[in-house]
């Protein structure tokens, strides 16, 4: 979820190791790892939407590195996989 809206919808394990939409990629990016030392975090650039005012388009375009002009439009939940949704415009193999 990102800004009250599903973004993706799929099984924790899908998620964690196929993540889809570039909110849910931008977020694993971001977690610390016990297996490296030393290496800085990749954050997702921008702040947080303020949730009094949520726009009718994608509440992630002004954070997401592969917005496009479509993405003035709010994106539904559309199949890419068996049991999997997301909420993205960008062809799947463009975020990978």
């Amino acid at each position: 979820m990102y800004a009250g809206r599903t973004i993706e919808y799929s099984s924790a394990r899908e998620v964690f190791y196929h993540s889809s939409h570039p909110y849910s990629i931008g977020l694993l990016n971001a977690v610390a790892r016990l297996d490296t030392e030393g290496e800085a975090l990749i954050t997702i650039l921008g702040n947080p939407l303020n949730l009094l005012y949520l726009p009718q388009d994608c509440p992630f375009q002004l954070r997401c590195p592969h917005a496009m002009a479509q993405c003035k439009s709010a994106s539904p939940l559309e199949p890419f996989a068996q049991g999997c949704l997301h909420a993205c415009f960008k062809p799947l193999e463009a975020l990978i």
